[in-house]
């Protein structure tokens, strides 16, 4: 079986629609990404239902057999986005430690740091119609969380690289003034 045009074009419009939702390093979500997901889903739906139903003409014309191939990838793309809409938030390779969200009562802007058992993090950012994240890894020293992140050129003014840790009450206090204090949550 020779690989063809049609799935070329499948792959492409998978892997741009999947791009707006698997992210593996620092990024920012947002409506865009919300639009141009639905945008490159509903392409892939339609060139999937074209290549379907050309290839039914084709075997009713008893031109060629039936074509598994774009109903795999539909099918491989269907659980990809099944996915990224249920399990959005979850890793299936690593779990949380401890969670923390700031005390500040706006209700507009929320700031979360979330620790995971393999000595990485996320600082989140979660604004109305947008949430931010920075990754980087962490570890603990006497009572101070240490975060170094990974994009290191990019400039942070919501979070601090070193925090003072209170098991007790469970509150993380940056060491610079002027910054965001978090409470554990669950």
């Amino acid at each position: 079986m020779k690989f063809k045009k049609r799935y070329l074009t499948l792959l492409v419009l998978a892997f741009l629609a999947l791009y707006n939702v698997y992210h593996f390093n620092d990024f920012c979500y947002d409506v865009l990404n919300t639009f141009l997901f639905l945008v490159f889903s509903i392409l892939f739906a339609l060139v999937f239902l074209i290549i379907t139903f050309y290839n039914l003409y084709k075997i009713s014309l008893k031109e060629e057999f039936f074509d598994f191939v774009p109903g795999v990838l539909c099918l491989f793309f269907s659980s990809l986005v099944f996915l990224s809409i249920n399990y959005s938030d979850t890793y299936f390779h690593k779990s949380r430690v401890k969670s923390f969200k700031s005390l500040s009562k706006n209700d507009l802007v929320s700031y979360k740091i979330i620790l995971f058992d393999d000595m990485t993090f996320e600082s989140k950012t979660v604004l109305e119609k947008s949430e931010c994240t920075q990754k980087g890894s962490y570890y603990f020293k006497n009572d101070s969380l240490y975060l170094e992140k990974n994009n290191k050129t990019q400039k942070n003014s919501f979070f601090d690289s070193i925090y003072k840790y209170n098991k007790k009450s469970g509150f993380l206090t940056p060491i610079s003034t002027g910054l965001e204090t978090f409470k554990i949550y669950k």
